[in-house]
């Protein structure tokens, strides 16, 4: 092959990653934030992309009033809504899963450590603030111990 086919093929291909790598991700991204939008109506809860968590009170062509609290709404644009949230009655029925993870978890015993073990095993370690933590419990003077 020539030196020009060669520089030719070396183009297209970077061309094609950039495309599957870059342009195709964002115009799903896109999509998938139009439907979203397309989708929201009275009562949906959302959050903004600043972080402000809401429920949907009015909707017009561009913009969305939100109510924040009760009794306080605001107005933004509707592009700004990041996402919706989804009321834990209408998640995936995953909910038996998850009572046997949590089964699962609670037949498991932790194994619990002794305050010499653990201050043994700082020190050890050569973790001094490990030591001092093992100490405290085992003194009493822990985060969780009571002033008298």
């Amino acid at each position: 092959m020539s030196n020009n086919t060669i520089n030719l093929l070396l183009i297209v291909g970077v061309i094609l990653v950039g495309y599957f790598l870059l342009i195709r991700p964002q115009q799903k991204r896109m999509r998938a934030h139009m439907e979203l939008l397309n989708r929201l109506h009275h009562g949906d809860e959302v959050v903004t992309q600043s972080g402000i968590y809401g429920t949907v009170t009015a909707l017009e062509d561009d913009t969305v009033l939100i109510e924040i609290s009760e009794g306080v709404e605001i107005r933004i644009l509707k592009n700004s809504i990041a996402r919706t949230i989804v009321p834990a009655e209408e998640e995936p029925e995953d909910e038996e899963e998850r009572a046997e993870d949590t089964e699962a978890k609670e037949e498991e015993p932790e194994e619990e450590t002794a305050p010499e073990e653990s201050a043994e095993a700082g020190k050890a370690e050569g973790s001094e603030e490990a030591a001092r933590a093992g100490a405290a419990k085992q003194s009493g003077k822990g985060k969780g111990a009571k002033k008298n």
